[in-house]
């Protein structure tokens, strides 16, 4: 693949600071990725998330994949309309925000392998949208900077540990699959970059993710506090401990000292005393 630096200059093109796009620019690292995709993919659809200039799309449709790339750019959606296989419908182009599609706009979601390589700026709203489209149905391979990804991918007790997460955890296995330094972009982020499989789990989620997500941000809203203090905000002190004490948690604990499990069974018992009371 051409630099892409050469290539926006050619076109008078500029990367877009707003859409935080950083093109990945190492074809033997677009080459992994794209294997990475397919093994994982196991002849599915691939929805790529912002192909850009198709570093990745390139060499998953040398491999004979069919793909669906979702660029918001009209400028870059209008170049990857030129790649040959856009006239033979291996490659589907859609000029949109990914966040506002539907799971109507779209094949099955049994049939789709979600990726990327995403911008910092929306990898935490795409998570969680692919959470509530895909959990359970696909599977994710996405290039993400490596502070997300750690946050992904976080254990228990660790500054990184939080309601992403969580919310993760309860559908998903997570991998780190490979790491690759700010040179393999253009222009160069300021960190470095984590490749984070997705696998969904075989046993359906056991907690509504709306709840959860409320559950969670209501835990994590000051971490330095204790588990029973911020819960109270949510529920009312009594409740919050009537919860805590169900489920063996201590109440001084801090919010990042509690496994994922337990905000799952946290969430469920909301959700049953929300309906014992109608």
């Amino acid at each position: 693949m051409k630099d892409p630096r050469s290539v926006l200059k050619a076109m008078g093109l500029r990367p877009s600071k707003r859409l935080g796009q950083n093109f990945l620019l190492d074809p033997a690292l677009a080459s992994r990725v794209a294997e990475i995709i397919i093994s994982e993919g196991k002849g599915r659809t691939v929805l790529e998330v912002g192909p850009g200039l198709g570093a990745l799309t390139k060499p998953l449709l040398d491999a004979g994949a069919k793909v669906i790339g979702v660029e918001l750019d009209k400028r870059l959606h209008e170049r990857l309309a030129t790649f040959k296989e856009a006239g033979d419908s291996r490659l589907v182009l859609l000029n949109r925000d990914i966040l506002d599609l539907k799971p109507a706009d779209l094949p099955p979601a049994e049939s789709l392998i979600v990726a990327g390589n995403l911008p910092y700026g929306i990898s935490s709203p795409f998570l969680f949208w692919f959470l509530e489209l895909f959990s359970g149905k696909s599977p994710g391979v996405f290039l993400f900077q490596k502070e997300f990804a750690s946050r992904v991918a976080a254990s228990p007790g660790t500054k990184d540990y939080g309601r992403l997460t969580i919310a993760v955890s309860d559908r998903f296995e997570t991998e780190i699959s490979l790491e690759t330094g700010p040179e393999s972009f253009a222009p160069r982020p300021s960190v470095s970059s984590e490749l984070v499989i997705l696998r969904p789990k075989s046993a359906p989620p056991k907690a509504d993710s709306k709840l959860l997500a409320r559950v969670t941000g209501m835990a994590f809203r000051a971490r330095r506090k204790t588990i029973l203090n911020n819960l109270s905000g949510f529920c009312g002190r009594e409740r919050a401990s009537e919860v805590l004490k169900s489920l063996g948690i201590d109440e001084r604990s801090r919010p990042e000292e509690i496994a994922p499990a337990l905000y799952v069974e946290m969430a469920l018992a909301f959700s049953e005393k929300k309906n014992g009371d109608r």
